[in-house]
């Protein structure tokens, strides 16, 4: 009896992490749906402002993902701020 019990608790754990997965996905994707939206609205802003961002490239070095994490990050702040 007791085993049963066991597979029952293990079973609902595995379909518990699936649901918490799903829910962690989903919600990344709206908030890159959001990101994506926000782009889409200041699309000139941000295509100039990367085009500076290249133009500057800053001299310490920083991995490339970092880099283009924060050129994201100025670039929306600024474009955010312009309207």
């Amino acid at each position: 009896m007791q085993k049963k019990n066991d597979d029952i608790v293990t079973i609902s754990n595995i379909y518990m992490g699936v649901l918490i997965g799903i829910a962690v996905t989903l919600s990344l994707m709206v908030i890159m749906a959001i990101e994506v939206i926000k782009i889409g609205e200041h699309k000139e802003c941000y295509k100039a402002c990367h085009e500076v961002m290249i133009e500057q490239k800053k001299e310490e070095s920083i991995g490339k993902w970092w880099g283009i994490v924060w050129e994201y990050e100025l670039c929306s702040r600024r474009c955010e701020r312009e309207g």
